[in-house]
């Protein structure tokens, strides 16, 4: 039976380095950002992405934040300002498959400032042969930040691929870098 999706939808977008981050949460906490890298976006497009999260049309959209997504703005302004990691916040992985969502939890574990192959993520949810499908399921990441797939390189030592581009990537794990 497929996850039942929230009566409303809270959705809003925050500035960051790289253009602005959209967020939604429901009642079981953030589930879904969207990263817009376009430099002036036309402002209904945090409501087109909100309408395009696939609430079958039962959800109300709410282009304004609820108590998530106020705490979630806080951490975020915080984090691009290299002020402390984002802290846990709720989060609704129900979307996934199993296996997708084995992937995002092992991501959650990842400590800010590091990095790990997909094949160690593989290795580490036992499934050592699935490199390949750890990085779909990083690649099909509904929450990047706050679940941080942009911690997860090649093992050759190479960006790898995100689903918001290698420059969002790149400035995403510059971030996480103790200032020099």
């Amino acid at each position: 039976m497929p996850p039942t999706e929230p009566l409303q939808i809270h959705a809003a977008a925050f500035p960051a380095p790289f253009g602005q981050v959209m967020a939604a949460a429901g009642d079981g906490g953030v589930l879904a950002i969207g990263i817009e890298t376009r430099v002036g976006a036309a402002e209904n497009s945090l409501l087109d992405w909100a309408r395009s999260l696939g609430a079958n049309g039962t959800g109300e959209i709410l282009c304004s934040p609820d108590a998530t997504l106020e705490r979630l703005g806080r951490a975020l302004e915080d984090y691009f300002k290299r002020r402390l990691p984002i802290p846990p916040l709720p989060l609704d992985l129900r979307r996934g498959t199993p296996f997708q969502r084995q992937v995002w939890q092992a991501l959650c574990h990842i400590p800010h400032g590091e990095t790990r192959s997909y094949q160690h993520l593989a290795d580490q949810i036992g499934r050592p042969r699935a490199a390949r499908a750890v990085g779909q399921a990083c690649g099909r990441n509904p929450i990047p930040i706050l679940v941080p797939c942009h911690r997860v390189i090649t093992s050759s030592g190479r960006l790898g691929g995100f689903s918001s581009g290698l420059a969002v990537k790149r400035s995403l794990l510059d971030l996480e870098q103790p200032p020099a």
